[in-house]
């Protein structure tokens, strides 16, 4: 009686583990003399605690490590494809990390046998096929605390729709700042959103370009800036009256809506005292509530016309776009050209109070040989590029310059026509070489020039200049080169005295 009920206790015991949910935790590395467990031709079902994945890696030269390694790729392609994510449209750099450390821990935890570097997630078989040798095959079965799973299939969904937020957020923005009439600003979010789709590996991501470049293109062509103050004219040294006001409008004249916060760039040019030379500067305003804006010149230094240009100044938002392909470059450059447009010039004479002051000329002309060559030449450019300068010629001899110095020369001017002029202008000039050149006579002329105000003696302006002239002859050489010289420091008192 007991030997018959063996047989019945052996099946009932195979039937009971048969009804067990999802296979039990076991590893072996050697082929089984009974051929492959199920879960190698079938994956189990899932229950409620696991789901379960499998994997399959082989190495032709019988390498077991780099058929596990492979194994471990198939197994996490599984995972992967049950979370739903594609890591290949994740661009943000924090978001791509976080899921490229996921991949990497459940490689490690299939890889380095015993690892648990992620939470529910466990190898419980292997087999081993070594019947086509020297290859190997090695098949791994894996599950996934369902809890877990589903924690991190929302994290990474997460991830993604902050990758999808990341173009369609400032997308959502700039509408908005269009529709409140904040074109700057839904331009500046346009912009933003083409940058991000352009970076981004997203389905429609070039799409999503076109639209926010067009979209932003139209916020700019809805910016005009309107001059609400004129061209001005003003004395070097002093403080402009008033500032140069403009008007950010949604419309071309100033009683259209304003538009807020505008950046704009303002250039204009100022004096280097340290070099003398005028170099071009750059400053920025922002307009108001109302899209009013305004930028308060410096006080003038040289005297001349300066332009002053106030444009819009997104270049530091579209440097996001510098890396668009040849094939959407077309757009930026178009919205570029868009921006540039947008711009307003305004025209400064910085003028000068010199030239309404009585002062007199000397301007002492010397041969290559040392002598006085005349009074007149050098004079007369002097003349020429101060011709709206209050100007008298002083009456000096060559015999009251002989064997002066030009302090004792000064003091004289000043000593004889002190009480009549309140500045006198003393230029020296010299021929300092002279050659033949095609058959005519070049001839190099240097000279200085000083101002002085004859009731002080204080030296208001002074300077050093070489020209050219060209001549049949030594003569008229010299003479082209003093005239030249003559108009050229002129002109350079013209631009700096006050």
């Amino acid at each position: 009686m007991i030997e018959r009920a063996l047989p019945l206790l052996t099946l009932a015991a195979l039937l009971l583990s048969g009804c067990v949910s999802g296979p039990s935790p076991a590893a072996s590395d050697e082929t089984g003399s009974e051929g492959p467990p199920s879960w190698v031709t079938r994956r189990p079902e899932d229950d409620a605690s696991y789901k379960y994945f499998v994997g399959a890696g082989t190495s032709r030269t019988g390498d077991l490590a780099e058929a596990r390694s492979i194994a471990a790729g198939d197994i996490f392609s599984a995972v992967q494809r049950f979370i739903g994510v594609d890591f290949s449209s994740v661009t943000i750099a924090e978001n791509r990390a976080s899921l490229d450390s996921f991949k990497t821990d459940i490689t490690q935890t299939i890889v380095q046998e015993g690892a648990a570097r992620v939470a529910g997630f466990e190898i419980i078989e292997s087999w081993t096929n070594r019947s086509r040798e020297p290859a190997v095959t090695l098949h791994l079965l894996a599950r996934y605390d369902r809890r877990e799973l589903l924690k991190e299939k929302e994290r990474q969904e997460a991830l993604l729709k902050e990758e999808q937020e990341a173009i369609a957020g400032p997308e959502r923005d700039g509408r908005a700042a269009m529709a409140a009439g904040r074109y700057y600003e839904a331009a500046q979010r346009f912009i933003v959103a083409a940058s991000n789709a352009l970076n981004s590996d997203l389905p429609n991501a070039d799409i999503r370009f076109k639209r926010n470049i067009d979209q932003a293109a139209e916020a700019v062509g809805a910016i005009n800036l309107v001059k609400i103050s004129g061209d001005q004219t003003v004395l070097v040294g002093r403080v402009p009256g008033e500032p140069l006001r403009l008007k950010a409008a949604a419309g071309p004249s100033e009683s259209a809506d304003g538009i807020p916060d505008v950046l704009l760039r303002v250039s204009y040019r100022e004096l280097h005292r340290p070099s003398g030379r005028i170099r071009a500067r750059e400053g920025e305003i922002v307009t108001d509530e109302a899209g009013f804006g305004s930028f308060s010149h410096p006080v003038p230094e040289f005297v001349g016309t300066s332009d002053v240009t106030v444009s819009l100044f997104l270049d530091v938002t579209i440097e996001g776009l510098d890396g668009a392909p040849e094939s959407q470059r077309e757009l930026v450059d178009r919205l570029e050209q868009s921006i540039a447009r947008k711009r307003i010039r305004y025209t400064l004479v910085f003028g000068s109070e010199a030239k309404e002051v009585r002062t007199g000329l000397l301007s002492v002309d010397y041969g290559a040989d040392g002598e006085l060559a005349g009074l007149t030449q050098s004079a007369a450019g002097l003349r020429r590029s101060l011709s709206d300068f209050s100007l008298s010629t002083l009456p000096v001899s060559p015999g009251d310059l002989a064997g002066k110095s030009e302090p004792e020369v000064l003091e004289l001017l000043r000593e004889r026509f002190g009480g009549t002029v309140p500045r006198v202008i003393l230029a020296v000039v010299r021929i300092m070489s002279t050659r033949e050149s095609g058959g005519k006579t070049l001839a190099k002329a240097s000279g200085t020039v000083q101002v002085v105000d004859t009731g002080t003696g204080e030296v208001l302006y002074a300077t050093q200049r070489e020209k050219s002239g060209l001549g049949q002859d030594a003569r008229s050489a010299a003479a082209s080169a003093f005239r030249s010289l003559g108009e050229a420091l002129g002109q350079e008192i013209r631009n700096n005295l006050r």
